[in-house]
């Protein structure tokens, strides 16, 4: 069974630990790699390093040259992954947009995420390690599947409510009326029936949406983010394999 190291940045992407037991509960993130690896017929233990213990490691200031943003925490990442004696390492960050960047402004949103994935693949420094980041956030992996979102919340929903891009969803966080995924994610499923009218977003409801989404919808309905970690997986789990 191949060992694969992953972190990410909370409870709603790669998961938490169960108070009380100190079991991993595993969040979307997690889930997402391992429908791509049965589906390449391959068996993995995914591993949670979680992001305290990444930012408590302590490195050499020359270590970090030429390094950048997301990719000392990466380098970080690294050292643990490897402590662990893990095959191989996930690392899952959002690429959140600049502030004042529109998403109506798309070149400069792929621009941003280039930059961050860039960022986090230096910082990595192996064939061994991937970025996993959404563009911009888990929820808009989330919304890339309908089907998913109707199997779970028991409603047919519109094509018309749902964002026909989800990846460029953007708006200011502090606005619960803008498009920021997260406010844009709950006013949906609120605006979907009476019984949903004070519904909060939750690792649970990720989870099953997740479990329930197809493969090959979100590589078409997030053709950036979505598509190129389905891609650099499939070549990680062929490159340690061999």
């Amino acid at each position: 069974m191949m060992k694969i190291a992953i972190t990410g940045e909370g409870n709603t992407d790669y998961g938490k630990k169960e108070y009380g037991t100190g079991k991993w509960l595993p969040g979307p993130a997690i889930i997402y790699a391992e429908k791509i690896a049965k589906e390449q017929g391959m068996n993995v233990e995914l591993l949670p390093i979680e992001k305290q213990d990444v930012m408590k490691v302590r490195i050499q200031g020359r270590s970090t040259k030429g390094l950048s943003g997301r990719g000392i925490p990466a380098k970080k990442f690294m050292i643990l992954k490897n402590k662990n004696n893990c095959d191989a390492g996930i690392f899952y960050c959002d690429a959140d947009k600049g502030t004042g960047t529109k998403s109506s402004n798309r070149s400069m949103v792929a621009k941003h995420y280039e930059e961050v994935y860039e960022e986090v693949k230096n910082g990595l420094g192996s064939d061994q390690a991937i970025p996993m980041i959404p563009l911009s956030m888990i929820e808009c992996w989330m919304l890339g599947d309908k089907a998913a979102l109707e199997q779970i919340f028991h409603l047919s929903i519109s094509e018309s409510k749902l964002p026909d891009k989800p990846e460029y969803v953007w708006g200011a966080k502090t606005d619960p009326d803008s498009d920021y995924p997260k406010n844009y994610f709950v006013r949906l499923i609120r605006s979907l029936d009476r019984r949903y009218g004070t519904y909060q977003s939750c690792q649970e409801d990720f989870n099953k949406i997740a479990d329930h989404s197809t493969i090959s919808t979100l590589r078409k309905t997030c053709p950036l983010s979505y598509e190129r970690f389905y891609t650099d997986f499939i070549n990680l789990l062929k490159n340690v394999e061999a």
